[in-house]
C-alpha cells in the first residue's frame, strides 16, 4: 500500500463546457459491489505529456470506442495530498455482502478516513486472489476523488 502525497496534473473529461462542482459529500460515499467502484466521486486520469493522447482514459475511450466527453479539463493538484494506492489485495478495506460470492471495496471508509482520493496504477489492475479481482471494472489508470479540496487550479484545455 502507498499513500501518495503528490500526484501529477490530472485530466477530467466531460460533455459540459464548464467544470461543474456537483454535490460531493464524503458521508454519502459507498461502494458498488458488482463494479467495485464508489457510487459518487470525481474521476480523473493522469495527464500524458509524451503521447498523442492526453490521458490513459482518453486513450482507452478512443481505442474501445467509448464516448470520452467533448471537453477536457486540466486539474492541478495541491501539494500534501492523501491518496490511497493499493499494491496488494490485503491493503484493501473490504465489506462482505450476503448476495455476492466476493467482498467489495468500502470506498466510504477511505472517504471518512480523510483520504482525498483512491488511485489505481495500471500495474495493479489485474491483481487477484482466489478468483477475486477487485478492479475488473476499472478500465485504466485513474483516480476517484472524494472531495474538491485537492484541486489547486482548473484549466479548460479542449
Amino acid at each position: 500500500m502507498k499513500v501518495l502525497n503528490e500526484l501529477p496534473d490530472q485530466i477530467f473529461c466531460t460533455d459540459s463546457e464548464e467544470f461543474v462542482f456537483f454535490d460531493l459529500d464524503r458521508n454519502m460515499i459507498t461502494g458498488q459491489p458488482l463494479l467495485n467502484k464508489p457510487n459518487i466521486g470525481l474521476w480523473t486520469s493522469t495527464r500524458y505529456t509524451d503521447s498523442p493522447y492526453i490521458s490513459a482514459w482518453e486513450k482507452w475511450c478512443r481505442e474501445t470506442p467509448y464516448h470520452c466527453g467533448e471537453h477536457h479539463f486540466l486539474l492541478h493538484p495541491k501539494k500534501d495530498l492523501k491518496v490511497f494506492e493499493p499494491t496488494d489485495i490485503a491493503d484493501l478495506q473490504l465489506q462482505e455482502t450476503d448476495f455476492l460470492p466476493f467482498p467489495h471495496i468500502d470506498f466510504g471508509w477511505y472517504a471518512l478516513q480523510g483520504y482525498d482520493g483512491f488511485h489505481l496504477d495500471v500495474q495493479y489492475k489485474w491483481m487477484a486472489k482466489d478468483g477475486f479481482m477487485p478492479f475488473h471494472c476499472w478500465d485504466c489508470e485513474s483516480t476517484v476523488w472524494f472531495s474538491y479540496d485537492w484541486i489547486d487550479r482548473v484549466e479548460r484545455i479542449k
